[in-house]
């Protein structure tokens, strides 16, 4: 792992050893939980491999760098003790920086249903997005897709409190499931739960 601040240039990118301790999480990740074993071994694989795509971050006024995507390498960086990462750094406004991280996340195949439900409900807020059809668009997925998560938003505050806990708790297959008990027994919600 080399410490040195070189930079190596293309036609369309600068990638740079940043400083690890110099990078901060991005206000936009819809991830909530990472999975210590996956950064446990991607640690590993680190070591013994190098790191073979640069994480993409912004630079801040204040000097530091804000993720755009690779959080869990910069967390897999920072167990392994390394103290640069490989990263191509963007000039991004905040609302470009936003979209930027929450579209990166969008195709991530352990993103749960719920993340990327408030993932696309964030983008429709805040106007990326006004429909599930431009939603389904912008983050390449089908708008059926996009109904399926958004619906996990829609359930009682109880169960979308358990959600927010452990998103990998349900997907929106079960959400469904659970929407429809919910209806059928509207004073079960405590024994659904």
């Amino acid at each position: 792992q080399p410490t040195t601040s070189q930079s190596i240039a293309s036609e369309e990118k600068t990638i740079q050893k940043i400083p690890v301790h110099l990078i901060d999480d991005s206000p936009w990740q819809p991830r909530t939980k990472y999975d210590e074993s996956y950064i446990q071994a991607l640690g590993e694989m680190l070591v013994d491999r190098g790191q073979d795509d640069p994480i993409n971050v912004r630079l801040m006024p204040t000097g530091r760098y804000e993720l755009i995507s690779g959080h869990r390498r910069v967390r897999a960086a920072r167990m392994i003790g390394w103290s640069t990462i490989s990263a191509q750094v963007n000039s991004l406004d905040d609302r470009s920086a936003e979209l930027a991280t929450l579209v990166s996340n969008e195709g991530r195949i352990d993103l749960t249903d719920y993340e990327k439900a408030k993932t696309y409900k964030q983008a429709m807020n805040r106007g990326f997005a006004k429909t599930q059809a431009e939603v389904a668009r912008l983050f390449g997925c089908t708008q059926a897709r996009v109904a399926q998560c958004l619906g996990l938003l829609n359930l009682p505050d109880p169960i979308k409190s358990l959600l927010d806990k452990y998103p990998s708790l349900f997907g929106y297959r079960y959400g469904r499931v659970i929407a429809d008990l919910i209806k059928e027994f509207p004073d079960g919600l405590e024994t659904i739960i």
